[in-house]
């Protein structure tokens, strides 16, 4: 049996996804911050961000990521169980039913399941994801 999918959204255009650079005003950015720029661009995107899957094995604050909590928040099956202890600053752990990224914790297993299951999502369910 020959399943069917559907195409994947339009690319999003450079400016997109480039903004990250042409933002940096001739100062230098390490590798990290222009990533976390480049996913944040990304995700704001109306047809594309919402196939990207952000999955962080941990330490997502270290590497600056902790500005993605509030955008897309973080998915918990049940939602918010407790207040973070962060919960009066802007950048606040936020878990919701709805969270796009995947934060796994020091599971290295997985995390790279949850990369499976968003890879094969396109064969599985008709939607491709990043």
């Amino acid at each position: 049996r020959v399943r069917r999918t559907p195409p994947g959204p339009a690319v999003p255009p450079r400016e997109t996804f480039a903004a990250f650079a042409t933002d940096a005003q001739g100062k230098t950015m390490s590798t990290t911050v222009a990533a976390v720029r480049m996913l944040g661009g990304l995700l704001k995107h109306k047809d594309f961000g919402a196939r990207i899957v952000p999955i962080v094995a941990d330490e997502a604050r270290t590497f600056g990521m902790d500005g993605l909590f509030r955008q897309i928040g973080i998915y918990a099956p049940q939602g918010q169980l407790y207040e973070p202890q962060d919960a009066g600053s802007m950048l606040f752990y936020k878990e919701a039913r709805n969270g796009q990224l995947l934060e796994e914790g020091i599971t290295e297993a997985g995390a790279i399941s949850s990369w499976t299951a968003a890879a094969t999502a396109y064969s599985v369910h008709g939607a491709p994801c990043l």
